[in-house]
């Protein structure tokens, strides 16, 4: 017995013995209807994936805002920071190369004092081995000078060559 590939009958061949006659001699092929297997074409498991990928995103981006809402909230809380909760005793403004203004009086125990820098550099002051940190331009800082005692105190900006230029003051403690 031997496969005749020339005679097929839909997707299968069919078989003949050597001597027996082709079957069916007018036998016309047909193709079998296309069976559909169902699968991911190329584009869906693509979209699918878009998909996910845009679910993750999305968590993520409300998990993120909700830790950056509970940081402004626990930043703007000021009970574990007594110097944010007093309203300044007074603001300082530092540009080149002046302190304004140049004479501070405070009260001991109450003194807090906003510094805003409306210059075009960093700046920073000094009272008495208090400072603020260094201050963009633009910026501001507190400085709470209640732990000094009643006196008078010379206030620098300690970037160098500034309190030379005119970056001094006087603060007096009552």
């Amino acid at each position: 017995m031997s496969i005749d590939t020339s005679t097929r009958i839909g997707p299968f061949i069919d078989t003949v013995d050597d001597e027996a006659p082709p079957t069916a001699p007018d036998a016309v092929y047909t193709p079998a209807p296309p069976v559909h297997v169902a699968r991911w074409a190329n584009g869906d498991t693509f979209a699918l994936g878009a998909v996910f990928f845009s679910v993750f995103a999305l968590l993520a981006s409300i998990i993120a805002i909700a830790f950056a809402a509970r940081a402004i909230s626990e930043a703007g809380n000021s009970a574990g920071n007594p110097a944010a909760a007093a309203p300044p005793s007074a603001v300082v403004e530092l540009k080149e190369f002046s302190i304004t203004p140049g004479q501070l009086d405070l009260t001991a125990g109450n003194a807090l004092v906003q510094v805003n820098n409306i210059g075009t550099v960093g700046h920073d002051l000094h009272v008495e081995g208090l400072q603020t940190p260094l201050i963009d331009a633009g910026g501001q800082a507190t400085l709470d000078l209640s732990s000094l005692a009643a006196g008078e105190y010379a206030i620098i900006c300690t970037i160098a060559g500034h309190a030379d230029s005119g970056m001094t003051g006087t603060v007096t403690i009552k």
